[in-house]
């Protein structure tokens, strides 16, 4: 992975080159950045660049030392990953999934933690377990083979549990000589502050419009207009912006849900919302929490569009259908509210809590908001 490969992001590649040309690199950095916005290449390129044995130039690994070749390849013996898994017992380790998780970056580097988990052919929701804490804990006690550095790079270090992120603590306090680690978070707030506090942090911005829609013209082959267009709408979410590039995904699944949900709280009919709640829970715990957090986004556009403020909506064509209509029951009257009562769902569903009695919940209190009146 080259930085030349990684939409926009400018900033953060000059700051990480002069990071490594000037030899300060820290023993645990954290790239803290929304899905999509490039962390996680960042990351993978970094490492690249710090263990290139060839000549770097322009801010550039030199792609042709044993180094760079090893590293295209994601095979490099000092290149290590920990990700979140779908465990099938307590002996599940991050090295079952590692084939799986290089085709993913070799066929996409952007993608979240839905289809990661969907590549994995899970629905329960995924986690880094205690024995990913033990295996980094072993193949960091053995010498580096051939790499000036031995990089550890963790993705979603909020997916650990308890167990796991004190190990992870123990060893970023007496880390081993010549290891870097590179925690690549979406959600710091998951993170053990004892863990944080131990890292130095790089905030990754959203990626702007203009170098995603050049991204989107030349790898998508996009026309100019609609490239523009579809980055305007993914608001620097690669990830978004690539579904919606190549048909939706995602985006399509959630819209249909989404108007599935307001047509049954405002019809009121018991039959269709039981029905809509068992539907909804059969997906995993991530998978609701994102369509969750994805109805608050649609909330807010609609809101934003019945306002008439256009500028500042960010719905594909589909989304903007649906609102014609549905935009004028978002008011002032009621959108706080129901914005309170889906922020209590997505909270009790990153509680475990039950799906159904969570779903049928929020949906009984939105029929009534939903048909409140205008102030």
């Amino acid at each position: 992975m080259y930085f030349d490969d990684i939409a926009g992001q400018e900033a953060i590649k000059r700051r990480l080159t002069a990071m490594a040309d000037e030899g300060r690199i820290a023993h645990a950095l954290l790239f803290a950045g929304a899905e999509g916005t490039g962390a996680l290449p960042l990351a993978i390129a970094f490492a690249q660049y710090i263990n290139c044995t060839g000549s770097r130039s322009g801010g550039k690994a030199c792609g042709q030392c044993p180094s760079c070749v090893k590293y295209d390849r994601l095979v490099h013996p000092d290149l290590h990953f920990v990700f979140p898994i779908i465990t099938s017992g307590p002996e599940s380790k991050c090295d079952d999934d590692l084939k799986a998780w290089r085709q993913q970056l070799a066929e996409q580097p952007y993608f979240g933690l839905k289809q990661w988990t969907e590549r994995l052919g899970g629905s329960k929701a995924a986690v880094i377990p205690v024995t990913a804490a033990q295996a980094v804990m072993e193949k960091l006690s053995l010498k580096t083979y051939e790499a000036r550095y031995k990089v550890m790079i963790i993705w979603l270090p909020e997916k650990m549990n308890e167990s796991a992120s004190n190990k992870l603590l123990k060893i970023l306090e007496e880390p081993p000589a010549g290891t870097v680690f590179i925690l690549v978070s979406e959600q710091t707030y998951g993170i053990l502050p004892t863990i944080l506090s131990r890292t130095q942090a790089l905030r990754i911005p959203a990626i702007d419009d203009e170098a995603m829609a050049a991204e989107l013209a030349a790898r998508h082959h996009m026309e100019p207009d609609a490239a523009r267009r579809t980055a305007h709408v993914a608001q620097g979410n690669m990830v978004k912006a690539i579904e919606l590039a190549t048909g939706g995904g995602t985006a399509d699944e959630y819209l249909e849900l989404f108007m599935r949900l307001m047509r049954t709280c405002y019809t009121r009919k018991v039959p269709d919302i039981i029905a809509l709640s068992d539907d909804l829970a059969r997906l995993s715990r991530d998978g609701l929490r994102n369509w969750l957090t994805y109805c608050l986004h649609m909330l807010r556009e609609n809101f934003v569009a019945g306002l008439g403020e256009s500028r500042i909506s960010y719905m594909t064509d589909a989304e903007a259908a649906f609102s014609e209509r549905f935009a004028a029951f978002v008011h002032i009257g009621n959108v706080e509210e129901m914005a309170r009562e889906i922020n209590l769902a997505i909270a009790q569903t990153e509680q475990n809590g039950n799906a159904r009695i969570i779903t049928t919940d929020l949906m009984l209190k939105l029929t009534v908001l939903l048909l409140a009146p205008r102030p």
